[in-house]
């Protein structure tokens, strides 16, 4: 539960970090929300701080209104999938595991946003988080700090950049550090904006 939860909690702030300075909440909102769904590649690198090691995974990613998907594909094939009412995971073997979220109060608060991600409703999100947030020649990056202590539990800080244009905003590396002081990076490529989901991709939001 706890991993589902760092990996939920990373992907909404990934989203959050174009909505908190309250001097560009209208510009990013709008640059953001352009995209309906994004798809894409990713290669996760975990830094255990005790150890100084370093473990490598890659996959790919869904954000769309219905949720989010994280897929490992190596070193091994697992799914983790956040909607608005639930935690799924997908095993190796392909089954099913699915977990109310209504009883999780951290759940209700990622779930609550998702689809405030991509409808552009930045005001349900600039509570969650203090940002540092800079921009400049054609790239952006924020540090977010959580607010909440049941979050601040978890991570200490999420840095994220990317690169944007007069148009829209595209996100290519996440930086998580955690409570423990281990570190998760996420380097995105390869996305792509459908404008609809594939009937596979659609699959992985059906709760049965």
């Amino acid at each position: 539960m706890k991993k589902i939860l760092i990996v939920a909690i990373c992907s909404l702030f990934v989203c959050g970090a174009l909505f908190a300075q309250s001097a560009s909440v209208e510009e990013f909102c709008k640059k953001l929300s352009v995209h309906e769904n994004m798809v894409g590649n990713f290669v996760q690198e975990k830094t255990i701080a005790k150890t100084n090691r370093s473990l490598k995974s890659t996959g790919r990613f869904i954000f769309c209104p219905e949720g989010f998907v994280w897929e490992t594909q190596k070193p091994f094939k697992v799914s983790m999938i956040v909607t608005k009412k639930s935690l799924i995971q997908i095993g190796a073997d392909g089954k099913k595991k699915i977990m109310d979220g209504s009883s999780n109060p951290t759940f209700t608060s990622i779930s609550s946003k998702v689809g405030a991600l991509f409808s552009g409703d930045a005001a349900v999100l600039t509570n969650d988080f203090t940002v540092d947030y800079k921009s400049a020649n054609g790239k952006w990056e924020a540090v977010l700090t959580p607010k909440s202590k049941s979050v601040a539990g978890v991570m200490k800080s999420i840095l994220i950049s990317g690169s944007e244009s007069a148009n829209e905003a595209t996100i290519e590396k996440i930086v998580m550090t955690e409570s423990n002081n281990n570190t998760t990076g996420y380097y995105l490529s390869e996305q792509r904006y459908p404008k609809e989901l594939s009937a596979n991709e659609k699959a992985y939001f059906a709760e049965k």
